[in-house]
């Protein structure tokens, strides 16, 4: 587990707490942060703290959180509110991407078999896919850091247990090995969770594991490669337990 970056924040405030509307429901006031000196914005008494770095914004920049209505995400289970970022410069022209990295720290409610190492943050554009966002989770602060350059809808998820089936594409845990055959050969390190590959071939039983050859570029990264994945490894790596 990474040490947490720092001494955790209140969560006094509990996620089960708010539940918005089917109206989305502006929280707090607006917060301005400048092109010299940045900002620090924290949202719902301390749970979302949001880091603007000097330079991610060319004029000073209205910056507002809304809470979403719920929802149910097919694969993946919630472990808070849905929720949206906006921001607008001073002649009131929306921004959504900025000129540096920000910074997201959000704090979440420990559960029991929360597989927090598979926690992330995640964004979509239109409420229908999801897409991952690098993350990493401080497990022993209950807390999520992701890095992203622009404004959306945004939830923390988790991704349910892989169906090892042959033509499912399928996200593997970071950490995990690909290997050019089952049990053999050099591996590749996974970089990221939710790395996504097609299974495109197997079960082959070796070593007492299961391996399945899959594809990266069936999975819709035209520069990627194939190979062998162990199933109990990458279950080992998600720790969701299969």
């Amino acid at each position: 587990r990474p040490s947490s970056p720092r001494t955790p924040m209140s969560t006094a405030a509990s996620w089960a707490t708010l539940s918005p509307t089917a109206t989305p429901t502006p929280v707090n006031n607006p917060n301005i942060v400048t092109a010299e000196q940045g900002g620090t914005i924290i949202w719902l008494d301390g749970q979302l703290r949001l880091n603007v770095p000097p330079g991610a914004v060319s004029s000073d920049t209205l910056i507002t959180f809304q809470l979403l209505p719920p929802q149910t995400v097919a694969g993946y289970q919630s472990d808070g509110p849905f929720f949206e970022l906006k921001a607008q410069d001073q002649q009131g022209n929306p921004v959504s991407h900025f000129q540096h990295d920000l910074s997201l720290t959000i704090n979440y409610d420990e559960q029991t078999g929360l597989a927090e190492n598979r926690l992330a943050l995640y964004y979509s554009k239109d409420n229908s896919h999801w897409q991952l966002i690098p993350s990493t989770t401080y497990a022993n602060a209950n807390q999520v850091v992701a890095i992203f350059d622009h404004f959306t809808e945004f939830a923390l998820l988790i991704p349910l247990a892989i169906d090892w089936h042959v033509g499912n594409i399928i996200g593997l845990c970071k950490g995990t090995e690909i290997r050019p055959g089952p049990n053999q050969g050099a591996p590749i390190i996974v970089p990221e969770n939710d790395w996504k590959v097609k299974i495109i071939g197997g079960p082959q039983t070796v070593a007492g594991q299961t391996w399945w050859d899959t594809s990266r570029k069936e999975a819709g990264d035209p520069s990627g490669g194939t190979g062998w994945v162990s199933q109990q490894q990458d279950e080992g790596k998600c720790g969701n337990g299969g």
